[in-house]
């Protein structure tokens, strides 16, 4: 069991850390997590699921996407972007685009949050008369797995 000392209340984090962190570094890190939010929000194209904010500085709007592939699709948008941008913060920044693999992917926040689906014992036994019919001994067995997988489930 711990004890804790009379009078040693809990100092803040801010406390601790205020002498290593940056001067501004709350200010700047509040900014970003509002740039974050409104790309969150952003729900009319699935691009901006992907899009995280590094930095807002000088004027400069620093994000990241997980492909080249995406940074070019957002670079045809700048213009449309730049625009919500400046509705939204009332600042005209540029935007610099970059490359961060293993970011946030495309549809990954929808995949996480798709409940399980469960299928019926017919769909099960479709599944197992389908593989009878293959010939290929790895698909077969695949399937039949599925169709045992299927049944477990129900």
């Amino acid at each position: 069991m711990t004890r804790r000392r009379e009078g040693s209340g809990m100092r803040p984090v801010r406390s601790l850390f205020g002498d290593i962190l940056p001067e501004g570094y709350g200010r700047k890190t509040a900014e970003i997590q509002r740039f974050q939010a409104f790309f969150n929000s952003l729900d009319d194209d699935p691009v901006y699921a992907c899009v995280q904010v590094l930095s807002v500085q000088d004027g400069c709007l620093t994000i990241a996407v997980p492909s080249p592939g995406l940074v070019n699709y957002l670079r045809l948008h700048t213009a449309e972007l730049s625009t919500r941008i400046k509705q939204q913060f009332g600042q005209n920044l540029s935007l610099k685009m970059i490359v961060q693999p293993g970011g946030r992917s495309l549809g990954a926040e929808k995949a996480r949050s798709k409940p399980a689906q469960h299928f019926s014992s017919q769909v099960a036994e479709r599944v197992g008369k389908s593989a009878a019919g293959i010939d290929d001994e790895d698909l077969r067995a695949a399937l039949m797995r599925l169709a045992r997988s299927i049944k477990e489930q129900g």
